[in-house]
């Protein structure tokens, strides 16, 4: 079943220090930098409704970079996560979105930078078959820096799946080259350290 919530906050102005979206007033967003920054400069976008889909379906190839409460993405057997988000809500096709991440805590943040890469993805059938991947649809550097959740901006894909009407938003997660990283997994005991999408309608 889709889970979605509405974002809460304290209404504010200006950056501010934040090591979690918790930290930062209404209308902006904790940014890999640390700071509170604006959602957008529209100010019909900072007044958007925003929404938390969590996936409906997420797995592990290969299996094995499941681990729980954890995904490992890349790595040596170059691990991938799909992902499938569905019931858009109306309007998304003049949304903006986000793709948002949490670390796993109990692994070391990356010793260099790492490619993070969303594709978009064909889901598998009902007999099975591997999912195709599609396209290249975002992409976001990890590296020893970043600070809080990832979050990779998904705008393009959400309009794209909303005009197209695509029941399913489906997407593989992987890490270019040899380097992995850990992110909390579909089944975190925390709702809002899963994988999610975060989507804005005006």
């Amino acid at each position: 079943m889709l889970a979605w919530a509405s974002l809460a906050g304290a209404c504010g102005a200006g950056p501010a220090p934040c090591g979690d979206e918790a930290d930062c007033p209404t209308g902006t967003v904790c940014q890999p930098s640390g700071r509170c920054e604006p959602l957008a400069l529209d100010p019909v976008l900072r007044a958007a409704r925003a929404m938390r889909l969590l996936p409906v379906a997420a797995r592990a190839v290969p299996s094995q970079a499941d681990a729980g409460e954890a995904y490992r993405l890349g790595g040596p057997t170059h691990a991938v996560v799909l992902l499938s988000f569905t019931a858009l809500p109306p309007g998304a096709h003049e949304a903006t979105a986000e793709l948002v991440l949490t670390p796993d805590p109990a692994s070391a943040a990356p010793g260099q930078d790492r490619l993070l890469v969303v594709d978009r993805v064909r889901p598998p059938g009902r007999t099975g078959d591997p999912a195709v991947f599609m396209a290249r649809v975002a992409e976001r550097v990890i590296g020893p820096d970043s600070r809080g959740r990832y979050r990779v901006d998904m705008t393009a894909l959400v309009r794209a799946c909303a005009r197209a009407g695509a029941l399913t938003l489906d997407v593989a997660l992987r890490v270019e080259g040899d380097g992995a990283l850990r992110v909390l997994s579909a089944t975190a005991p925390e709702h809002a350290d899963r994988p999610r999408l975060e989507v804005y309608v005006p």
